[in-house]
């Protein structure tokens, strides 16, 4: 093909200097980016909003640098081996009557507070709780190498997924459900499945919690309308719109605690 010819024989364009090809962009880029959106707002859902690649991200930092470091690893088993045997020889004690607790004492953890918590088995099983967590506090603070977000990440998730077990929480490990139950005969573990079977309505039908229905914008809930006039990484700050004629010449910062950013 002679230069300056296209394949039909026709001139060619010229080129100007630095230009490229045009890209050709599939007419159904759309389609394929509304079902990346689709998809990654069922996740949402599922996962209440958390990344899946955060979490994932976290534990693996954490989980290669500590397979990379052989003396942490030995020194938190040696840690667990002496943690159970301490909680071994507290079962054996208590049982009997009389024994010191070894991984907490009195009023340090409000979830344990009630006397019935230091009656057999109930301290055993509070013992065994208190020494899982601080074995799993210190294994998630410990590998060197990890960024300093994952392991707060790792460390949050971590203590959340012990808690979720802990004695406290369970109504057949825990004395005071025990005797609430024992006294009312059962009708509290009724009626806490009627208020789970109304959440799970509720959230299948689509509604807010109970209670939420009493509150109503303009009768007991206030809503102005405003605009974001700047934004960083950090914060957003919002102006409201003034609803009457005449306002105050310095505004007012409203800075809202954190937890209620959202």
């Amino acid at each position: 093909m002679a230069k300056g010819k296209a394949a039909d024989g026709r001139p060619s364009k010229p080129r100007t200097a630095g230009s490229t090809p045009t890209e050709r962009v599939s007419p159904l880029l759309p389609r394929y980016t509304q079902f990346d959106r689709l998809w990654h707002a069922g996740q949402a859902r599922l996962t209440f909003g958390i990344s899946l690649a955060a979490v994932a991200a976290a534990w693996s930092d954490w989980a290669l640098h500590l397979a990379n470091a052989p003396g942490r690893r030995l020194e938190l088993a040696q840690a667990a081996l002496h943690d159970a045997w301490r909680l071994g020889l507290f079962a054996a004690r208590a049982s009997s009557g009389g024994a010191s607790e070894p991984f907490s004492q009195d009023g340090d953890d409000p979830r344990f507070a009630d006397p019935a918590w230091h009656r057999f088995p109930f301290n055993v099983w509070a013992q065994g709780f208190l020494a899982a967590e601080a074995w799993w506090d210190a294994a998630t603070t410990g590998p060197r190498g990890v960024t300093a977000q994952h392991q707060r990440q790792v460390r949050f998730m971590a203590r959340n997924a012990l808690d979720h077990w802990a004695p406290s929480n369970l109504p057949w490990t825990n004395p005071e459900v025990l005797e609430r139950t024992a006294a009312e005969q059962g009708r509290n573990l009724l009626q806490g499945l009627e208020f789970l079977a109304e959440d799970i309505e509720r959230r299948a039908a689509g509604e807010g919690p109970a209670g939420t229905e009493r509150f109503a914008v303009g009768r007991n809930m206030a809503m102005t309308p405003g605009r974001v006039v700047y934004r960083n990484d950090l914060i957003e700050l919002q102006q409201y719109t003034p609803t009457t004629e005449t306002v105050y010449p310095e505004p007012v910062l409203i800075v809202p605690a954190w937890i209620m950013k959202y």
